[in-house]
């Protein structure tokens, strides 16, 4: 954008005028979780979601559409976007969702088996 300022005081007068241009990216996913991941009941299993992007995109997780929100089951990496889950079980078994929003957004998907 333009921005102008001008002052003025029984000194004199200023005027400066100054043209900002910001720089956006949107967001892009640069590695998501796998297309398939088998995993043996009771451990702990971590789903990728890199995403890039200016300003940083916020990554959310959903399983078979419902958002993930964080808790002693699932926790999210706000740095890397990674999901884990904890103590994993036939419950967890599903199409999971990676999505990368700033003003643009990505996505990505895999699946628990």
């Amino acid at each position: 954008g333009n921005y102008a300022c001008n002052t003025s005081n029984i000194a004199g007068y200023e005027y400066k005028n100054v043209i900002i241009n910001l720089l956006t990216v949107s967001a892009k996913i640069k590695r998501g979780p796998k297309r398939d991941q088998m995993v043996s009941k009771g451990s702990v299993v971590t789903l990728h979601c890199e995403a890039e992007g200016y300003p940083r995109p916020r990554v959310l997780w959903k399983m078979n559409g419902t958002e993930i929100m964080d808790s002693d089951k699932y926790k999210v990496n706000v740095k890397t976007g990674a999901l884990s889950i904890m103590h994993v079980d036939m419950t967890d078994e599903g199409s999971y969702e990676c999505l990368a929003k700033n003003h643009g957004k990505d996505q990505a998907k895999g699946n628990l088996i």
